[in-house]
């Protein structure tokens, strides 16, 4: 009969079988049981609840980045970055949890092929502004990186500007994401900057303008009629006493006088006084945009000055305004623990865990078998428990010194954490 626990259970059920395996089972048992014993009620609570924590925590992170790799396509390398990149971010409180941060990471580099500093920068801006105004992170990343693109700027400055641009009301006719996106070509072509862009958009809103597209589109048909030859654009040029195979030069040109020029045009229809004649030169200029933005628009898109600039300090302010709020230290704190002390516990566990239920698969004959042995004895299912037994003892000797060092590093981290 065999001894121990194990033992003990074919006993009381009146069995006796032949024991060797079971009784290796037993001596296994026995010295796990005693080495849990040995580090004591309050250790092994600690070890239990780091553990569960971290496999939790690292589970999530896991799914988030396989989520990434699937949406992206990014290699192996690549996503070793990327997963610093996550982190980073989540320690900083971006993202409402590990599905939002890496939903957005995925979107803004489907759309600008970043990587590295470049993606965390981006991804952060986008955050930033979405937490702050509203906009959706494939709406925003659209507009920057044609903005990135056209002007050759930054993320950070494109998503300074979009801040700017609402936080000045350019943003009334929920069109200012649209607008940056589709008219940037157009007012590159015409020499424009990506400030001065904003500069047009902001000096047309001051004047009343009741959709901001309004304004990007009259520009873009003077960038199309200002240089196509045509009759009635010959005529108007002529009409303001210009040479107008000079002008259509300058515009195919583009480039600093391209943008003069045009603005020396805006202020010369906006003084003709025939509101016939100027409404003539407007619309073979500017199409019937000019009459849908009437004269006072137009003139005071000529007459822009500047007063965007792309120095980060918006976006920092944003910043600023985040960490301000009541509760997001406590919060970055908690996330801090997550990200260097619990994922990188739960990421140790895993393979564990992995390895444990592989195991089950590879053996499911021999568990479907446990329950048709117990209406025909109890051999087959105990010789089973005693290999289950030994494996778990096995996995558990490798996993012991590996949490306490986890532990161990974590007290260490939280005191750390407690004097700064």
């Amino acid at each position: 009969m065999a001894g121990g626990i194990i033992g003990n259970l074919m006993f009381a059920v009146g069995f006796k079988l032949n024991t060797r395996g079971l009784d290796e089972g037993n001596k296994k048992i026995s010295t796990l049981t005693k080495g849990v014993v040995g580090l004591g009620a309050a250790g092994v609570a600690a070890m239990a609840g780091l553990g569960i924590a971290g496999i939790a925590a690292a589970t999530e992170f896991e799914r988030s980045m396989s989520d990434i790799q699937s949406a992206t396509g990014m290699a192996a390398d690549q996503m070793e970055a990327t997963r610093d990149v996550a982190k980073n971010l989540y320690s900083q409180n971006f993202g409402e949890d590990w599905a939002d941060l890496g939903s957005a990471i995925a979107t803004v580099q489907q759309v600008t092929g970043q990587t590295g500093d470049e993606l965390e920068n981006t991804t952060q801006s986008a955050l930033l502004l979405r937490d702050a105004f509203g906009y959706e992170i494939n709406e925003s990343i659209k507009s920057v990186d044609t903005m990135m693109k056209q002007f050759g700027i930054t993320s950070e400055q494109a998503y300074d500007l979009l801040a700017q641009g609402t936080q000045k009301g350019l943003n009334k006719s929920d069109e200012l994401m649209d607008s940056a996106n589709e008219y940037a070509n157009q007012f590159k072509s015409l020499g424009f900057s990506a400030e001065e862009m904003f500069d047009v958009f902001a000096a047309g809103s001051a004047e009343g303008v009741f959709q901001l597209d309004k304004v990007g589109d009259a520009v873009k048909e003077f960038n199309i009629r200002s240089k196509d030859g045509s009759k009635a654009s010959i005529e108007a040029f002529e009409m303001l006493g210009l040479n107008a195979d000079t002008m259509m030069h300058t515009f195919a040109k583009g480039g600093p006088e391209a943008k003069s020029a045009f603005s020396q045009i805006i202020q010369m229809i906006s003084d003709v006084e025939d509101p016939v004649l100027k409404n003539q030169i407007g619309v073979s200029l500017l199409g019937t945009q000019f009459e849908d933005l009437e004269a006072d628009v137009v003139a005071g898109m000529g007459r822009a000055t500047s007063q965007f600039n792309s120095t980060g300090e918006a976006m920092a302010e944003l910043n600023k305004i985040k960490f301000d709020k009541p509760g997001e230290a406590f919060q970055m704190f908690g996330r801090q623990i997550e990200t260097s002390i619990l994922i990188p516990i739960g990421e140790k566990l895993l393979p564990y865990f992995n390895q444990f239920g592989q195991w089950m698969a590879d053996h499911k004959p021999q568990i479907e078998a446990v329950g048709n042995a117990i209406g025909d004895g109890l051999g087959a299912a105990l010789d089973w428990a005693g290999n289950a037994v030994s494996f778990v003892y096995d996995k558990f000797n490798e996993f012991i010194p590996k949490i306490l060092e986890f532990k161990d590093q974590a007290v260490s981290t939280f005191q750390d954490f407690k004097k700064h």
